[in-house]
């Protein structure tokens, strides 16, 4: 009797695209921000930018995908003194591909700062929406300073 034996390969999964999250602090669990993250993947070397929705905005970030595990380190490009410190985050892909969530860290003379991120893959639909609610702002923004 012979057996057929056959190899199932799981289908890659990309990061590439754009993404909404959050992150907290271990210690203070209901401090934290929203962020949207673009993710750009060479053949598992990742880079982007996040833009967080308060405090020091704007960042890069470079590390490695490899399904499910996801690591890379967050440089904020306004680097004042309290954002100086690169923020190294580690993390996993859900099995469909939709959302990460994991932890991070920020190592300083002063001590590690953790907390915890999650972020969701954002729709073609929903960056629509976004964006539109974007211009909004801006129109809003520009009228009161007009």
């Amino acid at each position: 009797m012979l057996c057929q034996v056959s190899t199932i390969f799981p289908m890659s999964k990309s990061i590439d695209g754009n993404w909404r999250g959050h992150y907290s602090y271990f210690k203070l669990p209901d401090h934290g921000s929203g962020f949207n993250a673009t993710f750009i993947d060479e053949g598992g070397a990742i880079h982007g930018t996040i833009m967080d929705d308060y405090g020091p905005g704007e960042a890069t970030f470079s590390g490695s995908f490899s399904f499910p595990v996801v690591n890379f380190i967050k440089i904020y490009r306004n680097r004042t003194e309290l954002y100086t410190y690169p923020v190294r985050y580690s993390g996993r892909m859900s099995d469909d591909g939709k959302s990460m969530n994991g932890t991070w860290i920020i190592n300083s003379e002063y001590g590690d700062t953790k907390g915890t991120w999650s972020a969701y893959r954002i729709s073609e639909e929903e960056n629509k929406t976004e964006a539109k609610q974007s211009k909004v702002k801006e129109r809003e923004i520009d009228e009161v300073t007009i």
